[in-house]
C-alpha cells in the first residue's frame, strides 16, 4: 500500500517533492520557489555573545 497526498504544485515545491515543471505556470512557480529558498529568511536568529566577565 501506498499513501495519497493531494497538494497543489506551489505546495509540492515547496516540501521540495514536485516533479519538473511541465509548462510555463509550473516553471514560474518553480522559479519563484527556487529564488526564495536561495535567498534565505527575512529575519534571522541572532546569537549574542556571552557575556565577558567583570
Amino acid at each position: 500500500m501506498t499513501s495519497y497526498i493531494k497538494a497543489t504544485y506551489r505546495r509540492a515545491c515547496h516540501l521540495g517533492w514536485a516533479p519538473p515543471p511541465t509548462n510555463d505556470v509550473q516553471r514560474a512557480i518553480w522559479e519563484k520557489i527556487k529564488a526564495d529558498k536561495e535567498r534565505g529568511p527575512t529575519k534571522p536568529i541572532t546569537i549574542p555573545p556571552p557575556n565577558a566577565k567583570k
